[in-house]
C-alpha cells in the first residue's frame, strides 16, 4: 500500500501502531496497526468496515486499508489537532471558554454527524474532545470524528448482553467514563435511542470551560459515572451568567437523563439557539461586505479625483 506514497513525517505513536503523513498526489495520514490476538484483528476489521460505508463531511474518511503482516490504513489528514486541545488552548492560555458562536459551529457539526450516523442506525459509543479533529487550525475549520473502534449498529449493541465474544463484552461498558450517557452506565439500551449526552457535555465544555460531571482531582472514573446518573449537571451562575439562555437551554436539553425526553441530534439542529447563531452571523457579514464596499468605493473616489 505504501508504495504509492511518499512518507514525510512521523506524527505520532500509541499502544498498537503508529501514525505518518504520507504523500500521493495530496497529503493523506498513513495510520499502521500491530496486532497481538486474533480477537483485536476482528475488532480492527469491524472498524474499518463499517468505516468504508461512511461519507459525511464532518465523519474521518478511510481511504484504502491493507493487511500485510500488521494492519494498514490510508485516511484523511488533520492537521488542526484535537477539540480538547483547543479546549485547554481556551482555559490555560486565553483563560476564557470559547464564543458561543465558535461554540455553536463545532456543536452544529457534531450533531450532524451523529444525526447521519443515527439514520443508519449507527452508535459511536466512545465520543469525546479527543475523538474530535480539525482538518486545519483555523477556528472556523471542519470537524471530523474520529476513532469507531467501539461503533457498531444498534442491533447489535441490543444483543450484547446475550453474546460471549470481548467486542460484545465491551459494549455494555464502552466509551469512557466521564462522557458516557446514563443508559451507557446503566448498561440499559432502549429501541431507538441516541445517547446525545456526549454532545452536551462537549458544548457545556466549550461554553464555560467547565465539565458538568467531572471535576479534576476531586472525581474518579466511579465518582463521574455516578453523578452522571444521580446529579444535576454543574452550571455555575458566575459563569453562565455571560452566556445566552438559549445556550444553556440546549445543555440542559441534551443533558436530559431521561432518554424519552432527551432531544435527537435532528431536533438539537433546529433549536432556536443555531437560528439565533445564523442570525448573528448574516449580520456580520452584511457588516464586513457594506464596510469592504464602502471602502472600495472611497478607494474609486480617491482614484479619480487624483
Amino acid at each position: 500500500i505504501f508504495d504509492a506514497y511518499e512518507c514525510l513525517e512521523k506524527r505520532g505513536e500509541g499502544a498498537f501502531g503508529k501514525v505518518m503523513t504520507v504523500h500521493y498526489q495530496q497529503s493523506r495520514a498513513a495510520k499502521s496497526i500491530t496486532l497481538r490476538t486474533k480477537e483485536q484483528l476482528k475488532l480492527v476489521e469491524m472498524e474499518i468496515n463499517l468505516m468504508k460505508q461512511l461519507d459525511h463531511p464532518n465523519i474521518l474518511k478511510i481511504y484504502e486499508a491493507e493487511k500485510k503482516p500488521a494492519i494498514y490504513l490510508i485516511l484523511e489528514l488533520c492537521n488542526g489537532g484535537s477539540i480538547f486541545e483547543r479546549l485547554v488552548y481556551h482555559k490555560k492560555t486565553l483563560q476564557r471558554p470559547m464564543s458561543e458562536r465558535q461554540s455553536a459551529g463545532y456543536c452544529k457539526q457534531l450533531l450532524n454527524a451523529c444525526a447521519y450516523l443515527h439514520k443508519f442506525n449507527i452508535v459511536h459509543r466512545d465520543l469525546k474532545p479527543d475523538n474530535l479533529l480539525f482538518m486545519t487550525r483555523k477556528s472556523d475549520s471542519v470537524l471530523k470524528i474520529i476513532d469507531f473502534g467501539l461503533a457498531d449498529y444498534v442491533t447489535n449493541i441490543h444483543a450484547s448482553s446475550s453474546s460471549s465474544t470481548t467486542r460484545r463484552r465491551q459494549f455494555p461498558k464502552a466509551g469512557t467514563p466521564h462522557y458516557m450517557a446514563p443508559e451507557d452506565a446503566l448498561s440499559i439500551w432502549g429501541g431507538g435511542i441516541f445517547p446525545l449526552n456526549t454532545c452536551g457535555v462537549i458544548l457545556c465544555q466549550m461554553l464555560s470551560g467547565e465539565h458538568p460531571f467531572f471535576t479534576p482531582g476531586r472525581d474518579t472514573a466511579k465518582s463521574s459515572k455516578q453523578r452522571i446518573l444521580s446529579s444535576a449537571p454543574v452550571l455555575e451562575e458566575k459563569i453562565w451568567k455571560n452566556i445566552s439562555k438559549k445556550a444553556l437551554d440546549l445543555v440542559k436539553k441534551l443533558l436530559e437523563k431521561n432518554p424519552d425526553r432527551r432531544l435527537s441530534a435532528k431536533e438539537a439542529l433546529k433549536h432556536p439557539w443555531f437560528a439565533e447563531i445564523d442570525r448573528q452571523n448574516a449580520d456580520i457579514l452584511a457588516k464586513t461586505t457594506s464596510s469592504t464596499s464602502s471602502s472600495s468605493a472611497n478607494n474609486n473616489k480617491t482614484t479619480s479625483g487624483s
